[in-house]
């Protein structure tokens, strides 16, 4: 699988509808943090948003592989992109 994701480089995208949703999550994580915690703390909150933008890109890039895709563009599809959202819930 590495040596396929080697192959080309590949650019993960989110849909305009991902990016308001994967906003407003974070934004409520962001709040919860500086709200119970220090102001200082917010970088958990920021650090969740790289982490779940990190899965997007994992989903995303097993089902290049899954599916011998040869793009080198890819849109995270909704099923991946709630999965991941779910995730970072638990």
């Amino acid at each position: 699988m590495v040596k396929f994701q080697q192959r080309k480089e590949t650019v993960i995208e989110l849909t305009t509808e991902q990016w308001q949703q994967l906003n407003q999550h974070c934004e409520v994580r962001l709040n919860q943090v500086t709200m119970f915690t220090v102001e200082e703390a917010a970088s958990i909150g920021k650090r969740l948003g790289l982490t779940l933008y990190r899965m997007f890109m994992i989903f995303t890039s097993l089902r290049k592989f899954e599916y011998d895709e040869a793009a080198t563009r890819l849109v995270c599809t909704d099923e991946d992109f709630i999965t991941a959202l779910r995730l970072a819930e638990i």
